[in-house]
């Protein structure tokens, strides 16, 4: 693995599901990248949910931005940020995300000492939320 990999930005890169899921696989073989931009990139759900399955583990990631990606399930990001301990920094800008799954993310956080900023400008959250 390569260990001087500190930051991944692929914004912007169509690079779909299939590729979405081999990047996301890539980071449990590279612990060395502390910072991953993966923003509007059309991936969708099942991409999204493989990337919540590794941050339940991952001790190295500490900066996410996953702006643009529609995340429809927020549940399984929401169970990865309860047993995260070292992601700082989330960016959920754009994600058409509601009342509902703020909501859900709201109660996850009550169990996340290590975020310190998490973005959710531009989504469709009201009074609720």
């Amino acid at each position: 693995s390569n260990s001087s990999l500190l930051s991944l930005s692929l914004k912007g890169n169509n690079i779909g599901n299939v590729g979405g899921q081999e990047l996301i696989q890539a980071l449990q073989f590279h612990p060395s990248i502390k910072k991953l931009d993966i923003g509007w990139m059309r991936i969708r759900e099942v991409t999204i949910q493989h990337l919540a399955s590794v941050l339940q583990s991952n001790t190295s990631l500490i900066a996410l931005s996953l702006i643009h990606c529609r995340i429809e399930n927020i549940e399984g990001l929401a169970s990865a940020l309860r047993l995260n301990s070292t992601l700082m920094k989330l960016n959920l800008s754009w994600c058409s995300i509601g009342d509902e799954e703020a909501s859900r993310l709201a109660d996850a956080l009550q169990s996340n000492s290590s975020l310190t900023k998490l973005c959710l400008s531009h989504n469709r959250i009201g009074d609720v939320g």
